[in-house]
């Protein structure tokens, strides 16, 4: 397109390919006046012939301004806006703007056509003293008056500019050879962002109602969404410490021994203890951080130093051969106790004594057992008070009011040996098949354990036959090494008949262990590492189930997530869609400004500072705005936080508000050519 001719000012050669070199060309060489739209209407007329002089680096000051309007008949029109001004006074005011540039060279595109005869003669009155002046006027017009005033003129024939008057005036033209040496001279004219953000700020004052309307919307989906995603996060967090508290992070681990159905994790049949590779093993699982023996006390037991009889049924009718009893007394003095006894050969009700049982059993976390009970006393120490059922405490008869300072005293069977013996056992199909069974010699001592709290009835049952007791591992191991048994088993336990085959006699050892994992979300991962050390070991675990919990929260925050999207979307797309009425209502605005010589990139940042103008004005609104949502759902709501992520946040999606507005923009401005605009 540029090949196909060329352009000569003042016998110098354009650069037609550079955007920059034609830019100055109109900036500061030549001063356009077009039929109509020729003023920026939200400018003042003082504002639009500065807007010129700045533009070209003229003289900008108010006495040059006001000397300038005088010139063209608007004294005293300085701060009059062009919509409240004639016709003809616009054309004025336009041929004001142009002389601000001190140009060499005036272009009138039809500037008489739509005037009166009177303001067609102030016009041309005004352009002929220009010409008078030594600038150069050309005008373009069908009228014959304005023809007539023309020193030089020229008919357009075939595309081709036809000399029909003022030969004497056409000076000699320069050979091609002459042309081709005689470059025009590149005088740059930069734009400085100060330019950029004064052309804003004046620009901006009036008709904003609509962006303003657009940025207070904005403002308010870029708060809700900023304040949507703190939430998640926060959510996500607070959940995840639920999780901590809720679902225990304790798991048990037990030793199996009967191949077919198991071990019970009671009773009189256990399984051997672990190896101490075992033991090492579970201890350095990664994610495993504590790690304590299962302990657990029987009060009817099978092997005793007192007589191997407790527990067992013996013939007769002996009950209180078979009898314990737990002795309570609380912090005012009172006393009490309970018998109990297992044997089915006594009347409950004529007896005074309790057909039920208990046993005492660790505990690892006291944590877990505060969220599963109401503490009595909160003077008893955590990891040294024990925690009883309601059940329990019910029989006792004691009230609420006296339950401060309770310490039972309970016979208790302490494990001191263990023995492996071969345990016999059956099929479904009645075959017979045989498996290593553990069994604990005990010693039977009275223990004193003051009492923290009562667990809640889902936890224990209320169950009047049967009375757990838990207390901490560590307490009960401390009365195992107490009670140490040195030496071979008791001579009298071989000598009893039809006890199966005693070996492998050794030191107490667990046979089942506690493990604290780090985090909820672990708990897999410490499973499958403890079924490679033995695929037989049963894991129990009391939890709520992690991967479905945080699925759930997963999917909740994917929903907030989703909406705030989707709301930031349709706010974008409406702000661009409202900017696309904004840019294109600004078209002959954008051309006069391209005519006057801002290049594409010029325009393109004028465009970008007012975006950044606007992300700025977003993101204070928005802050306010969810500063103020936070004080209003913190209060109501809870789970929202404010802090620098959440200003952060603010501050990316402010950004991002405005980029599909500015592009829009950016692609609109670049399509305004002042050739095609002006001249429709």
């Amino acid at each position: 397109f540029c090949k196909e001719y060329e352009y000569i000012f003042d016998g110098k050669q354009v650069d037609l390919s550079s955007e920059e070199e034609k830019g100055d060309l109109r900036k500061t060489k030549i001063g356009y006046i077009f039929q109509e739209n020729n003023l920026n209407q939200n400018l003042t007329a003082g504002e639009n012939v500065r807007l010129s002089a700045s533009l070209a680096g003229a003289d900008t000051g108010a006495s040059h301004i006001k000397e300038l309007l005088e010139q063209v008949g608007l004294s005293g029109q300085e701060n009059a806006y062009p919509a409240s001004l004639s016709g003809g006074e616009q054309q004025r005011l336009a041929i004001a703007c142009a002389l601000a540039k001190e140009p060499e060279l005036i272009i009138a595109d039809e500037p008489t056509s739509s005037l009166d005869e009177e303001n067609t003669e102030q016009v041309l009155k005004l352009l002929e003293e220009i010409a008078a002046e030594g600038k150069k006027v050309v005008v373009a017009s069908h009228s014959k008056a304005v023809v007539e005033r023309c020193g030089v003129v020229y008919n357009i024939e075939g595309k081709k500019p036809v000399l029909v008057k003022g030969q004497e005036y056409i000076g000699k033209i320069e050979s091609e050879e002459d042309r081709a040496e005689n470059k025009l001279e590149k005088k740059r004219r930069k734009l400085k962002l100060p330019f950029y953000l004064r052309y804003q700020r004046k620009n901006g004052r009036r008709g904003q109602i609509l962006k303003e309307l657009t940025v207070g919307i904005c403002a308010l989906s870029v708060a809700f969404t900023a304040l949507s995603t703190g939430y998640i996060k926060d959510f996500e967090e607070q959940q995840r410490r639920n999780m901590q508290t809720v679902s225990e992070r304790e798991l048990l681990v037990v030793k199996q021994s009967n191949p077919i159905y198991g071990d019970a994790l009671f009773g009189s049949l256990i399984p051997p203890s672990m190896t101490p590779d075992e033991i090492a093993r579970l201890e350095q699982i990664d994610g495993v951080e504590a790690f304590a023996p299962y302990v657990y006390f029987e009060n009817f037991t099978e092997m005793t130093e007192q007589g191997l009889q407790i527990g067992w049924e013996i013939p007769g009718d002996d009950v209180e051969a078979r009898c314990v009893q737990i002795q309570f007394k609380n912090g005012d003095g009172r006393e009490g106790n309970l018998t109990l006894c297992n044997s089915e050969n006594f009347d409950p009700e004529t007896s005074g004594i309790m057909k039920a049982y208990y046993d005492v059993q660790s505990y690892f976390s006291y944590e877990n057992m505060e969220l599963k009970c109401k503490t009595i006393d909160r003077s008893v120490a955590p990891n040294e008070g024990v925690y009883i059922s309601s059940s329990l405490m019910e029989a006792f008869g004691l009230p609420d009011d006296q339950l401060d300072g309770l310490v039972l005293t309970i016979d208790a069977a302490i494990s001191t040996k263990r023995f492996i013996t071969t345990v016999t056992g059956f099929t479904q199909e009645d075959e017979e098949y045989y498996f290593d069974g553990g069994t604990d010699w005990c010693v039977s001592k009275k223990i004193e354990l003051p009492v923290r709290g009562i667990l809640n009835e889902d936890v224990t049952g209320t169950s009047m036959f049967y009375f757990p007791i838990y207390a901490s591992s560590s307490v009960m191991m401390e009365y195992i090494e107490e009670n140490r048994l040195e030496g071979d088993l008791p001579a009298i336990l071989y000598e009893r008949g039809g006890w199966p085959e005693i070996r492998d006699v050794s030191e107490w050892r667990p046979w089942a262990y506690y493990l604290m994992v780090k985090d909820v979300s672990y708990i897999d991962a410490v499973k499958k590492e403890i079924l490679k050390i033995d695929p037989t070991f049963k894991i129990i675990h009391e939890y709520q189930d992690y991967e479905a919990v945080m699925e759930s929260v997963d999917n909740s925050q994917k929903m907030v997530l989703y909406v705030s999207l989707a709301i930031l979307a349709v706010i974008l797309c409406l702000s661009a869609i409202v900017y696309v009425n904004i840019i294109d209502k600004r078209k002959y605005e954008i051309a006069m400004l391209r005519a006057n010589g801002l290049t594409k990139g010029e325009i393109r940042k004028l465009v970008m500072s007012e975006m950044g103008v606007q992300a700025v004005i977003t993101f204070i609104v928005s802050l306010l705005l969810a500063w103020a949502g936070y004080e209003v759902l913190s209060r109501t709501v809870g789970g929202f936080t404010f802090n620098w992520l959440t200003v952060m946040w603010l501050g990316v999606i402010s950004v991002i508000s405005v980029i599909l507005p500015s592009g829009v923009a950016l692609v609109l401005s670049s399509r305004y050519e002042p050739d095609q605009i002006l001249r429709n």
